[in-house]
């Protein structure tokens, strides 16, 4: 566990979490983890990131210019507070589950050409993707439940969008302008 405001800096190369937890507390002030170090530093193994406390915001990424933030497959960063994976000019790879799970809370996925190829689930809560960023992949999954909000943003093409797309209901807002180029793009049934 992290508490208010520290910051959690693992050493370059990443991070075996071993069926482990790291939690982010939060009372007032940010909580983050943040990998060090330049290429891709990874979150490996399976386990959890929660973003946890009473305020503030948690966040995870890597730090050098350049550096990539790579989300195992048995990864799942979620949790009862507001939190951000990835850095706005910094790589992320999703392979992982980031998930919006707590109601009025959002998780903001961001990042410089960042890739899903895991899940990025808007379960009860809200999903920002920012940046410039795509999904495919084989096993890649956006998935809006009833009670979930995705909020579509940052760059990207309706190409870039061409995995399963899956909604029970909820809410899919677009925030920024998506050219489909005169074709259509099925984002799922409400």
């Amino acid at each position: 566990t992290a508490n208010n405001g520290a910051d959690l800096f693992i050493g370059s190369g990443g991070l075996d979490l071993n069926a482990g937890k790291i939690t982010l507390n939060d009372q007032g002030s940010t909580t983050t983890l943040t990998l060090l170090g330049n290429g891709t530093q990874q979150l490996r193994g399976s386990g959890e990131v929660i973003f946890g406390g009473t305020s503030s915001a948690g966040t995870v990424s890597s730090s050098a210019a350049g550096s990539t933030l790579d989300i195992a497959a048995g990864i799942l960063i979620h949790g009862t507070r507001h939190g951000t994976v990835g850095a706005v000019a910094l790589g992320l790879a999703n392979h992982g589950t980031i998930k919006a799970d707590a109601s009025g809370m959002t998780i903001t996925v961001t990042g410089t050409n960042w890739t899903n190829d895991g899940t990025l689930w808007a379960n009860t809560g809200t999903l920002t993707t920012a940046g410039s960023w795509s999904s495919s992949g084989a096993s890649d999954l956006i998935q809006v439940d009833a009670t979930g909000t995705l909020n579509l943003g940052g760059t990207f093409a309706s190409s870039a969008i061409t995995g399963n797309v899956v909604r029970t209901g909820g809410t899919v807002n677009l925030v920024n302008t998506w050219s489909l180029g005169g074709g259509t793009y099925d984002l799922g049934a409400a």
